[in-house]
Order: C-alpha cells, then structure tokens, then sequence
C-alpha cells in the first residue's frame, strides 16, 4: 500500500499548524519586554540562514552493493508532525526563549554546514538529496543583555519508509571523502582581501547510541591562515551535531557548541528519540544491511 501523499487541505492544515498563538501571559510580557520583538525577528532572519547553508544528501552517495527495502509495519496513521515530538524548552540545560517554529512539505532533508557539499564537490564526487514527505523546524534562542544566541535547533522529517533505512547507510561514505580536506579561498580580513587556507575534518565519532539509528557527526576546522605569510586569521573550532532516526521519523539536532558537551548532545539525541515516539510510524526491514546492528528504539 503506497504512502499517503500530501493533499491540498494537508498543506493548508499544515501552514495553519505553524501559527502559533501566544497566551495571555506571553502578551503580558510582549509588553513589559519592548526588545522581544527586535529579538524574535532577527532570531527569524538567523534561522533562515542557517536553514539555506545547509548541505542536504541522498540517493547519489547510496551503497552499491547493500540492497535495502522497508516499509511501514500496517497502515500509517501518523502524518503531520506535532510540536510534541519535537524538544521542549524544559529539556535544555539553560533556560531558552519561545522557540520559533515552521512546518513544511517536501523539504529537503538536511544535515551539517555547506563544508561538506562543498569538499565532496570539489574532488568531483556527487551530492544528492533526499526529499521528506513532512518537515518541522524549530530554533531555541535566548535573549541576553548584550544580544542573543541560539541554544540549539532541530530538524525533524518524516521520510519514506525505504529513505529510512537508506539514510544512515550513506552516511559513512559521505563522511570518509571528507576527513582531510584544504579549502583555500579569498576572504576580507582587516579590511583587505587575502587567501586564506585551513583544512576541514569530518567523522563520525558515535554511533547507534539511541533510537532506532544514530550518530554523533564532528566537524572539525583548522587554524585559519594567510596563504601567502602564515599569518594565523582565526583559531580552531569544532562543532557536533546528532542526527537521530525513530520510524520513518528523521532529525538533526544542531547545539551551540559553546554550552553543550558531547555527553549533553547524546542526553538531547535520547531525549529527541522518546519524543519521536509520539508521532513516528514504525518501519519493518525487510532487507537489513550489512552489519546493522539491531534497533535501540526509546519507544
């Protein structure tokens, strides 16, 4: 039996779903906090960006040799994503602000920075995507006295029952083209255009760690330097982000990495996976990968 698609009335249902109506102490305290609405907006503009610098993968870095096939076990009655599948404020180490929320249809599924895009690119190798069926967005800001920052965002996307199974599969090979890539390019510093070089390292650190598939994926940047003198133009970074798979439900969960640890980011991947649970349709393997390693589902 296909999956059902989404209709007219679901997206309009849908588009309704993103308006979220403030309750009376949240009006309360729009007026006692003229800054909140500066605030929110450019919290909105933020997550537009990071939402259109993502990379996105798919069926182009599929495995050849392992044949994967899955399908939903019985009817699915689970569509829409609600907002209760997604984190809550209450499960954050650090008190955030109202998240600001969007739903969508037929988005793309997205994970990491356009480092990776770009690394894969750049030695000829494909990158494709995958489509998910529905979409919900979240970010987590928090309002400071001398601006704001973002706590974490999520993704969450339900897929195809076959897309399910495939993700996590093309995951180690997409990652292994890119654990030692130079990028040399022109950029402004100091108010003149120079060449600067650093090198970006991609791995996978974790896997399997909750739901019914998972990874912890690290991104890792160099010291920036002037190609020409040497000269240091930034220091080192890193940034780690979980993507976690429940059912046919997908998502990525991108913390600020000055306040999470990897220990905490593993508490909100567990954390996502039991909320999943709520709206996630169960996925039956039919053909199961090589080496998979059996589901470790919070449901």
């Amino acid at each position: 039996m296909p999956d059902r698609k989404p209709t007219l009335t679901d997206r309009i249902v849908t588009d309704l779903a993103t308006v979220r109506w403030p309750e009376p102490a949240e009006i309360r305290a729009e007026a006692r906090r003229r800054t909140r609405r500066q605030v929110a907006g450019a919290a909105a503009v933020l997550l537009l960006v990071v939402g259109t610098s993502a990379v996105v993968f798919g069926p182009a870095a599929r495995p050849g040799p392992h044949r994967v096939d899955a399908s939903v076990a019985g009817p699915s009655p689970h569509v829409e994503i609600p907002m209760e599948a997604l984190l809550q404020p209450a499960d954050l180490n650090q008190r955030s602000d109202p998240p600001l929320t969007q739903a969508g249809l037929g988005e793309l599924v997205q994970v990491d920075t356009g480092a990776l895009a770009a690394c894969r690119q750049a030695q000829g190798l494909p990158v494709g995507w995958e489509t998910s069926l529905w979409s919900r967005s979240q970010t987590m800001p928090r309002n400071r006295p001398d601006g704001y920052d973002v706590l974490v965002s999520q993704d969450v996307y339900r897929v195809e029952p076959q897309v399910a199974v495939r993700f996590f599969a093309t995951l180690d090979g997409l990652v292994a083209s890119c654990t030692n890539w130079r990028s040399v390019g022109p950029i402004r510093w100091q108010g003149e255009m120079v060449t600067r070089s650093l090198v970006h390292s991609y791995a996978l650190i974790d896997r399997n760690f909750t739901g019914d598939e998972s990874a912890l994926l690290r991104h890792t940047i160099s010291e920036r330097r002037n190609e020409a003198t040497g000269e240091p133009l930034g220091e080192p970074s890193s940034i780690d982000l979980a993507v976690v798979r429940v059912g046919d439900l997908v998502t990525v969960i991108n913390p600020d990495p000055a306040t999470t640890t990897q220990d905490e980011l593993r508490r909100l991947g567990r954390t996502a996976a039991a909320r999943l649970c709520v709206a996630a349709n169960p996925v039956r393997y039919v053909i199961r990968p090589a080496g998979q390693t059996a589901p470790l589902t919070a449901c």
